[in-house]
Parts: C-alpha cells; structure tokens; sequence
C-alpha cells in the first residue's frame, strides 16, 4: 500500500491533471511544478487506476498530445522556403514565402496523430480496410459464360463456338 499524500501534493496533482487537459504538454507542465515528465505523466496516469493498461493509455495519451502541440507549432511557423541559391525564396514585395509543402506535411501528420488519439481515446473504432470491386455488365457476362462452359465440360457437353457477329450492310437513305 502507498503512503498517504499530503493534502498539498494531491491539491498539485489535482492542478497538473487540469492543466493537462486544457494543454497537455508534459514538459511544460514538469517545468511549471518542477518536476519530470515521466512524473507528470504518472500523477496523470493515476486519474485512471482502473487497468493496468490505463496508466499506459494516460501516458501515451498525453505523449500524443504533446506531439500534436509541436506540429502545430510547426504549421503555424514552418520557416520559409529556400531559392536555388539558399538564400530565402521571396515573394513580388521582397517578402520571404513561408515552406508550404513543410506545413501541409506537418498537417498530414498532425491528422494521423488526431486519428490515433481518437481510437485511443474510442472515440473512432479502428475499421478494416474493405475493397469493393465493381464489375461491368461484359464482365457479367463473360464470367456467366465461362461458368457454363465449365459446367459443360465436367458433364460431358457438347459445346458449340458463337459465330462472330456478322457486319450488317449500311443503308443510304
């Protein structure tokens, strides 16, 4: 059994959970309380002591979050894209153009994180990929063909080719 926490320790626990929630980011709340991260992301495990695999979900959870704070941050300044030359690419006015191909990227991870979060969190359910195939009407048919053809042949069938189409004579009116 753990020893007892003072009542200023779990007031401390109490405030990094809140400020948690609202911006979970775990060295900037270790830093602000003095403390680790590891030791954030365990107070913040302790809210869910009912799995074992809980305090694994908190910690994750919250690493998760940290990352999506730092890719936003990288969206929000993706730094400027650089000439041919190295120097700074600029637009019309003389102004240096933001990297935007760093920002979409950093949006599509950004997305993957969210994604993984809300599975983490059951909020969306992990869905297998299913692949549906459409088929035309000629391949319908084609498959219906060889399907009696094949039935043909296991009883002994004679089967008859189709004559090709023949060309029909063109009419001038």
């Amino acid at each position: 059994m753990g020893r007892q926490r003072s009542g200023a320790i779990a007031l401390r626990n109490d405030q990094i959970y809140a400020e948690w929630s609202r911006k979970p980011n775990l060295p900037e709340i270790a830093k602000k309380f003095g403390i680790t991260p590891q030791r954030v992301g365990q107070i913040i495990a302790e809210y869910h002591p009912d799995l074992e695999t809980e305090h694994e979900r908190a910690l994750l959870r919250g690493s998760l979050w940290n990352l999506a704070h730092q890719v936003q941050e990288i969206i929000d300044n993706p730094g400027v894209k650089l000439g041919p030359n190295g120097r700074p690419a600029e637009d019309f006015d003389g102004d240096a153009l933001p990297d935007l191909t760093t920002r979409v990227e950093a949006a599509k991870v950004q997305g993957g994180i969210y994604k993984q979060i809300a599975q983490l969190v059951g909020a969306e359910k992990a869905i297998p990929k299913q692949v549906q195939y459409t088929i035309d009407v000629a391949q319908q048919a084609m498959l219906r063909d060889i399907e009696e053809k094949r039935r043909a042949m296991i009883t002994g069938e004679v089967i008859h080719e189709i004559e090709p189409p023949q060309p029909q004579p063109h009419s001038s009116t």
